[in-house]
Parts: C-alpha cells; sequence; structure tokens
C-alpha cells in the first residue's frame, strides 16, 4: 500500500470514494484479504435478472442504488458524469502529463514514482485523482489483478 500524507487524505475524504479507501487504510487489509477475482464477478453478473434484481438462492433481490453505495463503500451525488469520451488533447492532465494511453500500470507508476512525493497543490489533486481512477478500474473494469 502506498504511503499517503495527510493533503492527499483531506482530498481524498472529499471523493465518493472515501469510506473505501477509509476502510483499506484503517484496517490495513492485505491485498489477499480484499483482491477481487474475474470468476467471483462473473458468478454475481450470472445472477442478474434486470431491473437491479439478482438471483440469490430462490429469491429475486432487488438492490437500489442505496445497497450499491453500501456495498462498495461509494457515496454518489446527484450529479451526472459528463465528458466521458474526449480526445487527449483536451484532457489537461494528458496534456501537462505527456500522455499517450493511461492504464492500471500507468497509474500506479505516476503515483507512486512522480506525484506522491512532490508537495505542489496540482500534484496532490492529481495524487486524489488518480486514486480515485485506479479504484474505478479495479473495481468496476476488471481487465487484470493489478495493485497500487
Amino acid at each position: 500500500m502506498i504511503k499517503l500524507r495527510k493533503p492527499h487524505i483531506e482530498l481524498l475524504k472529499e471523493t465518493p470514494f472515501w469510506l473505501l479507501i477509509n476502510t483499506l487504510k484503517v484496517k490495513d487489509l492485505k491485498p489477499e484479504e480484499f483482491r477481487k477475482v474475474d470468476v467471483s464477478v462473473e458468478m454475481i453478473l450470472k445472477q442478474y435478472r434486470g431491473n437491479g434484481q439478482f438471483l440469490i438462492g430462490s429469491k429475486l433481490v432487488e438492490f437500489r442504488v442505496s445497497d450499491i453505495q453500501l456495498i462498495f463503500g461509494i457515496i454518489s451525488g446527484k450529479e451526472k458524469i459528463s465528458g466521458l469520451y474526449c480526445s487527449r488533447s483536451k484532457v489537461k492532465f494528458a496534456r501537462r502529463k505527456n500522455l499517450q494511453r493511461l492504464d492500471q500500470q500507468g497509474i500506479k507508476s505516476l503515483i507512486t514514482e512522480q506525484l506522491l512525493k512532490s508537495n505542489t497543490k496540482r500534484d496532490i489533486e492529481d495524487v486524489a485523482r488518480l486514486l480515485c481512477l485506479f479504484l474505478c478500474t479495479t473495481l468496476f473494469f476488471i481487465s487484470s489483478a493489478t495493485l497500487l
């Protein structure tokens, strides 16, 4: 696990992922205690029956947004996410860091090798942004077992 400093933690407290981050931080879990594997996720997804309902045992159970928030430790707002698809040239961070592509390994590398050591306001904010992005890629967009 990476060692976050107080300015990083203060910014992360303002994100929807704070409950999850704090749980990992406070409990000092080992990676094998929270590692997600594709097989488990696949088994869960196979139980989805539409309209927010999952087949659990022999019963259909409806999951509301608030249930998902509790399960994942995420607090969502009322604002929709916009601007998901745009060119790299429109993303200030990508231009600043001259990024061609940003995958899980790239996020990990940027945080641990460059940004975490910096005391500039922008780099501290970038650590918080990248940690949230890393959580999204590792929790919701499964492609590999990358740990930070």
